[in-house]
């Protein structure tokens, strides 16, 4: 078992222009997988953070609820440290990015496009 660490895994979901994106994200356990471990909503700026409690793969959801999500998978070691990764922070918020910033993107220019339309 993993004794909680006192650095949680940070994620960020940020829209093209650097601006924070409003999302929901859930977090899964490699305990129970099935089972949410947490349910957590972004900041202001963008940002959610869990503390792993267990080894394994940790699966991270996040979801604008206009249809975009994306998925992370997050490897714990017994330390309770993200394993291939310096920098937690810096891991987890490269990989989500990566898929969120595109589903977010995407995301406004539909609202920005339905936007116009509704005028």
């Amino acid at each position: 078992m993993v004794e909680r660490s006192s650095e949680p895994v940070v994620v960020r979901c940020q829209f093209s222009d650097d601006g924070p994106a409003d999302a929901e994200v859930l977090v899964y356990s490699p305990s129970e997988p099935n089972r949410i471990f947490q349910r957590l909503r972004t900041d202001l700026r963008g940002r959610a953070s869990f503390v792993p409690d267990a080894a394994g793969l940790w699966r991270v959801v996040a979801d604008d609820g206009l249809g975009h999500r994306t998925e992370l998978e997050v490897r714990v070691d017994e330390a309770g440290s993200l394993e291939g990764a310096p920098d937690a922070t810096g891991f987890v918020w490269r990989d989500l990015a990566t898929g969120g910033l595109i589903g977010c993107a995407l995301a406004a220019w539909w609202l920005l496009r339905r936007r116009g339309a509704d005028r």
